[in-house]
């Protein structure tokens, strides 16, 4: 493959991907698949967002001033990436507020990326789907400018974030951009959340459906699924936070949330 057209089918690619496309065009070492790439960028064709990751700009473009989709870089931080938390509801259109720090998990350990005032944070899968090779449970391959990149779905989003709200933006965050989801896929969300293998997340998730019960179209067989695997014993919905115990999930919960006062919440 030429690389005007790796370059049209990979807007943003590593170092690994360039040298097995383009091996069979030029010299297969290394160093010359590097060097290019390398002239490439001081003539202003690529970007370079990390030691091993570029961004093609397209041509007639000042690459000064070209803005690369912080999704893609996101979702070509590493081979197993999942787009998640704040990030996949920016790309499903249900962020509330905009952000510029994107969550991934992976398995792989990733330095913290700032590129064009965007902030890049790897966190890893949640323990309970390493441990049974789910890691990839409730997530899609999203095209994206050509190129596939993996996001989760709204459901696994809405677990991720109760299970690490401040990876989520807090509480206010979280209630408003749920709630202008309309429709979930209410199984997969609770095989998600019982996979990841918490019981108090498991409750965290009961808690919304409830209150959202009469708009998600949330049946009882669904919060009997979730409260089968709720906490045996009260547990806080914030360590640290007093509030008043949900009897049905035995999940303490902020008056403030309860009443969706957000200046509180904050």
């Amino acid at each position: 493959m030429d690389p005007a057209t790796f370059y049209r089918t990979h807007p943003v690619f590593t170092l690994e991907e360039a040298q097995r496309a383009l091996a069979d065009s030029r010299s297969t070492h290394p160093r010359a698949i590097r060097s290019l790439l390398t002239n490439h960028v001081q003539r202003g064709k690529l970007l370079r967002v990390r030691q091993g990751l570029f961004a093609v700009v397209p041509s007639g473009i000042d690459s000064d001033r070209y803005p690369v989709d912080p999704l893609l870089i996101a979702g070509c931080l590493a081979d197993d990436v999942v787009i998640s938390f704040y990030a996949a509801l920016e790309y499903h259109g249900k962020a509330y507020s905009v952000q510029h720090t994107y969550v991934v998990q992976s398995s792989h350990r990733i330095r913290e990326l700032v590129f064009q005032s965007h902030t890049f944070t790897q966190v890893s899968f949640p323990k309970a789907l390493s441990s049974t090779a789910k890691e990839h449970l409730a997530t899609r391959m999203e095209d994206r400018q050509g190129r596939s990149i993996r996001l989760a779905t709204l459901e696994r989003a809405l677990v991720d974030c109760l299970h690490q709200p401040r990876l989520g933006g807090g509480w206010e965050e979280i209630w408003r951009s749920f709630e202008a989801v309309e429709f979930f896929d209410l199984e997969l969300l609770v095989d998600y959340a019982l996979a990841v293998g918490t019981a108090t997340t498991v409750a965290k998730v009961g808690f919304f459906l409830q209150q959202h019960r009469e708009a998600l179209m949330v049946d009882d067989a669904t919060l009997k699924r979730l409260q089968e695997a709720a906490p045996k014993q009260p547990q806080y919905l914030e360590r640290d936070r007093p509030g008043k115990l949900v009897a049905s999930w035995n999940l303490v919960v902020p008056p403030a949330l309860l009443e969706r006062n957000w200046e509180q919440v904050l």
